[in-house]
């Protein structure tokens, strides 16, 4: 999902696997944190940050369509 200057879409990805990118990266980064060193506190906040903000939109999403 990657546009040019003209607005033409050069790769394209399935829309579940697309939306789902964010919050499991964000997991994926948060969980060993969590277990190894629970005192990053910077780290964990920005993580549940960025999964929160992936969630509101797709509950945002949800109610638009």
């Amino acid at each position: 999902m990657q546009f040019d200057l003209f607005g033409s879409a050069g790769l394209y990805a399935p829309r579940p696997l697309a939306l789902a990118f964010m919050p499991a990266l964000a997991t994926v980064i948060l969980l060993p944190f969590l277990v190894l060193a629970p005192n990053a506190l910077g780290l964990i906040i920005a993580c549940t940050c960025l999964v929160s903000g992936q969630i509101l939109y797709h509950w945002l999403l949800a109610r638009s369509l």
